[in-house]
């Protein structure tokens, strides 16, 4: 069989660049420039104007296939790929779908791709907020692996065999397999979306099994009020134990008019056998609420201030000389980007 490349004029390609460029300030604890909970990944420096994302992204779609390839610098890329090898950490996605029949759209996908857990994305300009929550961000940004995914009128569903719990490279040592689901139903204003995960966690946990579930719910209400409903569970199994972790969040946002909005979050994350904040020396039970003012200063910048306060029911926010803090009050100021072509 032999592959000929030639040209497809029903195709389109577009191309884009994303920076999000951010000044960050913590009120509560001494002028540390790092985050003190290192799996928060997203803005996490302080006292200092940094490059949280930097994305070029390739894309490519007709009726039956597409392809996505971009990649990314900054402090997100930095923190968040730590766990791959040198070759994959400037890797943002790469992956592409084709259509298996054309009467029914029934999808076929493969590559490294955004995470089917959550309703937020590394692109802070495309989520209500301008941190993710903490529950989202201690889940996975991405993920690598397959997909079948199947279209409806107001149902999808996605089955997904995957390398691990947000990883692009897979050792030879590393047993078990991996699995996803997600099942979305969406009408009008309206979204529910439940997304589950289950599988092992590599070489350096053999005998511990995840299972996650993520659901959430989007609902408008006229055209200017936009509601978000999350609730996370998870739980490592092991031959004699379960320990399980949970999070919520809620956010309200109002768009005043077509270039500026508010937005506030309320959000709970409680990790009581230390399985997912690894980075703390106590058990995570932290409570946060954060408010949100944007702007639309041209219509691809966007001018976005956040200011946050996480509170833990033990000391677990690093502060100076060896001491730790229960509170961490930040503010953010971010100014990003989106030039398509």
């Amino acid at each position: 069989m032999q592959l000929n490349a030639q040209n497809d004029s029903g195709g389109n390609w577009n191309f884009s660049l994303y920076a999000d460029m951010y000044y960050g300030k913590n009120y509560t604890v001494s002028d540390n420039t790092e985050q003190s909970i290192s799996e928060l990944v997203s803005f996490h420096r302080f006292n200092e104007i940094s490059l949280n994302t930097g994305f070029a992204i390739l894309n490519y779609s007709d009726s039956t296939k597409f392809f996505s390839a971009g990649a990314g610098i900054g402090t997100y890329m930095l923190r968040n790929m730590t766990a791959e090898p040198l070759g994959y950490r400037n890797i943002l996605q790469c992956y592409g779908g084709v259509k298996l029949f054309n009467e029914k759209s029934i999808w076929l996908e493969a590559g490294i791709m955004p995470s089917h857990i959550g309703y937020e994305s590394a692109i802070s300009m495309d989520q209500p907020t301008l941190t993710r929550s903490m529950v989202s961000d201690f889940s996975p940004y991405f993920e690598t692996g397959m997909k079948l995914k199947g279209d409806f009128k107001h149902f999808n569903f996605s089955a997904l065999m995957l390398n691990g719990w947000q990883r692009i490279w897979r050792s030879n040592q590393e047993p078990g397999n991996h699995f996803g689901v997600q099942a979305q139903y969406s009408k009008d204003k309206f979204l529910f979306n439940y997304s589950g995960y289950c599988g092992g966690l590599g070489v350096n946990n053999a005998n511990v099994q995840r299972v996650f579930h993520d659901v959430y719910t989007k609902f408008s209400m006229g055209k200017t009020w936009n509601i978000w409903l999350l609730v996370d569970v998870g739980c490592d199994k092991q031959v004699i134990s379960k320990n399980f972790w949970w999070g919520t969040a809620a956010v309200i946002r109002c768009d005043i008019n077509s270039k500026s909005a508010i937005s506030a979050r309320l959000e709970t994350f409680k990790d009581p056998n230390r399985r997912i904040v690894l980075s703390t020396v106590k058990a995570a039970e932290i409570f946060g609420f954060s408010i949100n003012g944007d702007v639309l200063l041209r219509p691809q910048v966007l001018l976005r201030l956040e200011l946050k306060q996480l509170q833990a029911s033990d000391y677990i926010f690093f502060n100076a000389n060896s001491t730790f803090t229960r509170s961490s009050l930040q503010g953010l100021l971010s100014i990003a980007w989106k030039l398509m072509k």
